[in-house]
């Protein structure tokens, strides 16, 4: 049996100390109390078991702000490099993930137990070195209420070495900040954070964002902060024509090696996908298993020819 603790919630704490010294009227406002967490997180930090394996889940509300095309593409590195994951649908109508991954991702048809499914996943996550899980964006709540409850655990309920990274979408919009500021403080340092910054969705700085305490919070918790390059509207239309033409759906990375996609469009994908490993490597301590380092990961990058090849398709 491994080693069990009791889970302790460090925003309850903290207050707790400044209530018990200030009374409750120092504590009403974030203010009070956000100076001290990165200290208070620190001194709470104890040496724990070595992660040995990563479920990696979006929290999200709505859709269309890059999920799937993230949860992919981390497939993508993940498999160019070697490293051994699974992964699981939640959407069994759209079904993006599993189109894109059809032999290594599962469909687990939605019912009226999704948080019991989360449970379920969790469970089987010592299989893999990483998890990957696409859920519907309207499942926001069912997952947070899940994370939320093992965070308040009062025993520890994943397995040893088992280390969850929530992955959040930013966006100047109230909900969407609203959201993430729930998430962050329902969970703290139960969790990694990765933030991805979608600049095809949102073209605009994120400049409430960067100026909210919220970020502040984050890096106090060591979330790492990555940004998806744009993809082109017509190389997107490649790939479903490539798809056609060879009678099923292509991901990513295989699109980027086809001779069924245009010159152009296939070398800009895999010039797209060499953007996007870079970003995934300066972030593999929240994407990874601390066994696996950068030096063991080799870039998907385009060989020499190929970059001539690029230069000529754009004259």
């Amino acid at each position: 049996m491994g080693t069990r603790f009791r889970a302790v919630h460090p925003i309850s704490a903290y207050r707790s100390k400044v209530e018990h010294s200030a009374g409750k009227e120092a504590v009403s406002h974030p203010e009070a109390w956000r100076g001290g967490m990165a200290r208070l997180l620190k001194a709470r930090r104890k040496e724990v078991t070595e992660i040995t394996h990563r479920v990696l889940v979006p929290l999200v509300r709505k859709g269309g702000v890059g999920k799937s095309t993230t949860m992919s593409t981390i497939a993508d590195w993940l498999t160019t490099n070697g490293v051994d994951w699974s992964g699981y649908d939640l959407d069994d109508e759209q079904r993006t993930f599993m189109t894109y991954n059809a032999d290594r991702v599962r469909i687990l048809p939605a019912d009226e137990r999704r948080q019991t499914q989360l449970m379920w996943i969790l469970g089987e996550a010592e299989k893999h070195a990483v998890t990957l899980v696409d859920p519907k964006a309207h499942q926001y709540e069912e997952l947070l209420d899940v994370l939320r409850l093992m965070a308040k655990a009062e025993e520890r309920v994943l397995a040893d070495g088992v280390r969850i990274t929530v992955l959040l979408f930013p966006a100047d919009e109230e909900q969407r900040l609203s959201d993430i500021q729930g998430t962050v403080a329902a969970l703290m340092d139960t969790v990694d954070y990765l933030v991805v910054d979608n600049t095809q969705v949102h073209r605009e700085k994120l400049v409430f964002f960067e100026q909210a305490a919220l970020l502040e919070n984050l890096m106090s918790l060591a979330a790492r902060h990555i940004k998806l390059p744009s993809l082109w509207e017509t190389t997107k239309k490649c790939m479903a024509i490539a798809s056609e033409d060879i009678g099923r759906p292509l991901g990513f990375l295989e699109a980027s090696r086809t001779k069924q996609m245009e010159t152009f469009h296939r070398l800009f994908l895999a010039r797209w996908l060499q953007m996007l490993f870079a970003e995934y490597k300066q972030a593999q301590t929240v994407l990874l298993p601390d066994g696996l380092k950068i030096a063991e990961l080799e870039d998907h990058q385009p060989t020499q020819r190929q970059e001539r090849k690029f230069r000529f398709a754009r004259q």
